[in-house]
């Protein structure tokens, strides 16, 4: 699989009108009453614009310059005022974003780079969901025994459609109870496991 360069969004039915994100997830997420919600996420993109439709605020750090100089003018140009772009290129400084808010954090997703540190830096900061993108990698099998360790309930969702590998695009959602019970939206598609 090719690498992106800095600049270039990951390939994928991601557009700039939804957020690439597993659609039950979306689905999910429109049937809360998400209003008032404070969200922060590691990963800039179209699901931070997505977000911020949706939620009181939303904070979102990104560590490659020309992709945050993308959705900062798209933001702009939709005129979106409930949203603070970070741009954060160090290591340190783009996980240690976080600690720059006081507020308990309804939701946060984990995108972007340094995933195990940041979902070390999430785990008592989030409130009620946590999306963590990718989480199936070899590579962050620390995150995932953390998020076990500390009693996170797992809802897995794959999106896979036309993603040429099917184990680089999964999204692990890991949720309240109270999140899941009552919802009477679409099921996982077959290439989703709920």
């Amino acid at each position: 699989m090719r690498k992106r360069s800095y600049g270039e969004p990951a390939a994928g039915p991601g557009s700039p009108g939804l957020p690439w994100l597993p659609a039950s997830f979306v689905a999910r997420f429109e049937s809360w009453d998400t209003a008032r919600w404070r969200v922060f996420e590691w990963g800039s993109g179209w699901s931070t614009l997505w977000l911020a439709a949706r939620c009181q605020w939303v904070v979102s750090v990104e560590s490659d310059p020309a992709w945050h100089r993308r959705i900062v003018e798209e933001a702009e140009k939709r005129g979106i005022k409930n949203i603070t772009l970070l741009l954060r290129t160090d290591p340190d400084e783009y996980i240690a974003a976080i600690e720059e808010h006081d507020a308990r954090l309804d939701c946060i997703l984990v995108d972007g780079v340094w995933r195990n540190a940041c979902v070390e830096r999430a785990i008592p900061r989030v409130g009620s969901v946590l999306v963590f993108d990718n989480a199936s990698r070899g590579e962050y099998e620390p995150a995932r025994a953390l998020l076990r360790e500390t009693g996170w309930p797992i809802r897995v969702e794959q999106w896979t459609p036309g993603h040429k590998r099917h184990d680089q695009a999964d999204t692990w959602i890991y949720s309240r109870p109270e999140f899941v019970a009552g919802y009477e939206g679409p099921l996982p598609s077959p290439h989703e496991a709920w």
